[in-house]
């Protein structure tokens, strides 16, 4: 077999490979998403069988008991694990949420237990928690309303709050306080300076991470890697 065969016959295996991973991957999510919705009773082998036409292999058994969504109980049976576990009214979410007085991503109480959603909703809307928006990871975020913090404000204030406009970004914001004076030239360039060395950090630890996920990578057919160096994990 010429090594162009070869070549054809190893990159084909591997996108078998690939494509068997990502229906593996596809399974589970249909079994996690059926184990949040149908929280009644754990799930067997027959009920995932008999509803979603999955066979429950020792290989998916090990996937689901691997997924931290998910519990596997002694029978080998499984059900949804929600991010906080043991909630099951409004109170429950009150609770938590008081108990986090820096604040709690309200993604993590979405799951809570089926109509958990509706549920802090009425918190919300009851101003019985408040909710704020994190701009950064782009999710809400919900605080404890303390009445020890809160305070009058006049209206007039609350116009002029109403009518100030933000710089479109976050170089005019700063732009814009370097001409107010509220910050000077030097303090400018360290936090651009402090911001360019974290990206460079979090930059090379998602790559020192992907080169980590190589190494693991299992190879087969190892015979082949001094012929096709290219499949040879990098080093």
């Amino acid at each position: 077999m010429s090594l162009s065969a070869v070549e054809r016959v190893v990159g084909q295996s591997a996108f078998r490979q690939q494509g068997n991973v990502r229906h593996q991957r596809q399974i589970v999510k249909t079994v996690v998403d059926f184990l949040k919705a149908n929280r009644a009773a754990p799930a067997t082998a027959a009920i995932l069988k008999t509803s979603l036409g999955v066979d429950l292999t020792p290989e998916l058994s090990d996937d689901l008991s691997k997924n931290p969504r998910v519990q596997r109980l002694h029978d080998n049976s499984f059900v949804y694990r929600p991010v906080h576990a043991g909630l099951a009214n409004k109170n429950d979410l009150l609770a938590v949420i008081e108990a986090n007085e820096r604040g709690i991503f309200l993604d993590e109480l979405l799951d809570a237990y089926l109509g958990a959603d509706k549920d802090l909703e009425d918190l919300i809307d009851n101003d019985v928690v408040i909710r704020v928006a994190n701009l950064e990871r782009k999710a809400d975020v919900l605080y404890p309303r303390d009445p020890r913090h809160e305070v009058e404000v006049d209206e007039e204030i609350q116009k002029l709050w109403s009518e100030i406009s933000m710089p479109p970004s976050e170089s005019a914001l700063e732009e814009r306080m370097l001409s107010l004076g509220l910050i000077t030239v030097e303090q400018l360039r360290e936090h651009k300076a402090h911001k360019q060395q974290t990206k460079v950090v979090t930059a090379k630890t998602a790559q020192a991470k992907q080169q980590r996920k190589r190494k693991r990578t299992k190879i087969t057919n190892k015979h082949l890697i001094e012929q096709l160096p290219w499949l040879a994990p990098p080093t």
